[in-house]
Protein backbone atom coordinates (compact mmCIF):
# COMPACT_ATOMS: atom_id res chain seq x y z
CA UNK A 1 0.00 0.00 0.00
CA UNK A 2 1.27 3.40 -1.11
CA UNK A 3 -0.73 6.43 0.56
CA UNK A 4 -1.01 9.81 -0.09
CA UNK A 5 1.30 9.85 -3.41
CA UNK A 6 0.51 13.27 -4.51
CA UNK A 7 3.26 14.41 -2.24
CA UNK A 8 5.90 12.04 -4.47
CA UNK A 9 4.10 11.19 -7.51
CA UNK A 10 6.98 10.65 -10.11
CA UNK A 11 8.73 8.53 -7.26
CA UNK A 12 5.51 6.23 -6.13
CA UNK A 13 5.07 5.86 -9.69
CA UNK A 14 8.57 4.62 -10.74
CA UNK A 15 8.11 2.17 -7.63
CA UNK A 16 5.06 1.25 -8.31
CA UNK A 17 5.93 0.67 -12.18
CA UNK A 18 9.22 -1.18 -11.37
CA UNK A 19 7.99 -3.54 -8.28
CA UNK A 20 6.18 -5.47 -9.99
CA UNK A 21 8.77 -6.41 -12.40
CA UNK A 22 10.69 -7.99 -9.56
CA UNK A 23 7.35 -9.67 -8.30
CA UNK A 24 5.14 -10.56 -10.91
CA UNK A 25 2.40 -11.46 -8.71
CA UNK A 26 2.10 -8.56 -6.87
CA UNK A 27 -0.86 -5.91 -6.36
CA UNK A 28 -0.24 -2.66 -5.24
CA UNK A 29 -3.33 -0.27 -3.51
CA UNK A 30 -1.86 3.24 -3.88
CA UNK A 31 -4.14 6.55 -2.69
CA UNK A 32 -3.59 9.56 -4.26
CA UNK A 33 -5.67 12.44 -5.17
CA UNK A 34 -3.50 12.49 -8.53
CA UNK A 35 -3.47 9.35 -10.76
CA UNK A 36 0.42 7.90 -10.80
CA UNK A 37 0.00 7.06 -15.09
CA UNK A 38 1.35 3.81 -15.27
CA UNK A 39 0.70 0.98 -17.39
CA UNK A 40 -2.31 -1.45 -15.53
CA UNK A 41 -3.06 1.58 -13.12
CA UNK A 42 -7.20 1.36 -12.32
CA UNK A 43 -8.54 4.75 -11.01
CA UNK A 44 -11.47 4.62 -8.40
CA UNK A 45 -12.66 8.03 -7.12
CA UNK A 46 -13.98 7.80 -3.64
CA UNK A 47 -15.44 10.88 -1.37
CA UNK A 48 -13.22 12.46 0.99
CA UNK A 49 -13.91 11.40 4.62
CA UNK A 50 -15.66 13.95 6.32
CA UNK A 51 -14.83 15.03 10.00
CA UNK A 52 -17.84 14.37 11.25
CA UNK A 53 -17.72 10.85 10.47
CA UNK A 54 -14.61 10.17 12.00
CA UNK A 55 -15.91 12.25 15.40
CA UNK A 56 -18.90 9.95 15.65
CA UNK A 57 -16.55 7.23 15.91
CA UNK A 58 -15.51 6.68 19.65
CA UNK A 59 -12.40 4.72 18.78
CA UNK A 60 -10.39 3.41 15.80
CA UNK A 61 -11.68 -0.14 15.65
CA UNK A 62 -15.34 1.36 15.27
CA UNK A 63 -14.53 3.99 12.57
CA UNK A 64 -12.72 0.86 10.87
CA UNK A 65 -15.79 -1.48 11.37
CA UNK A 66 -18.60 1.10 10.20
CA UNK A 67 -19.90 0.73 6.67
CA UNK A 68 -17.72 1.86 3.75
CA UNK A 69 -18.64 5.14 2.43
CA UNK A 70 -20.80 4.52 -1.08
CA UNK A 71 -18.63 3.77 -3.90
CA UNK A 72 -15.76 2.55 -1.91
CA UNK A 73 -14.40 0.45 -4.05
CA UNK A 74 -14.22 -3.55 -2.90
CA UNK A 75 -11.03 -4.27 -2.75
CA UNK A 76 -10.18 -1.18 0.11
CA UNK A 77 -13.15 -2.57 1.97
CA UNK A 78 -11.37 -6.30 2.17
CA UNK A 79 -8.33 -4.98 2.89
CA UNK A 80 -9.76 -2.58 6.01
CA UNK A 81 -11.32 -5.48 6.93
CA UNK A 82 -8.51 -7.60 7.11
CA UNK A 83 -6.47 -5.05 8.88
CA UNK A 84 -9.29 -4.12 11.56
CA UNK A 85 -8.49 -6.10 14.85
CA UNK A 86 -11.64 -7.77 15.71
CA UNK A 87 -14.04 -5.88 18.09
CA UNK A 88 -13.89 -6.75 22.09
Amino acid sequence: MLDNCEHLIDTCAELAGWLPTRCPMLRILATSREPLRISGEQQWRISTLSASRVDQAHSLTEFANADPLPGTPPVVVEATAAATPPAR
